[in-house]
């Protein structure tokens, strides 16, 4: 657990000196064209967070989130969720 809470150090201290740029270059692939926004909601994809409630719609411009990056934040989530 203590590494999980480094490396969160780590990534917040990046991220508050090189702000949000150093996540899009590592981990954005890129970002939603009308054409995907119009597919993604008016698709049932069931994806959305929590944290929306439930209001959860794709706009133009957000960000496609690379698989690597998701994956590891969704490891390292998961059980500071437990935790609550």
């Amino acid at each position: 657990m203590k590494s999980v809470l480094l490396f969160l150090l780590v990534v917040w201290v990046l991220m508050a000196t090189f702000g949000a740029a150093l996540f899009d270059q590592i981990c954005v692939k890129g970002r939603l064209a009308e054409a995907q926004v119009w597919q993604i909601n008016t698709t049932a994809w069931e994806k959305c967070p929590k944290y929306v409630e439930g209001k959860c719609q794709a706009e133009a411009g957000d960000r496609v989130v690379a698989r690597e990056c998701s994956e590891f934040l969704r490891r390292v989530w998961d059980p500071l969720e437990k935790w609550r």
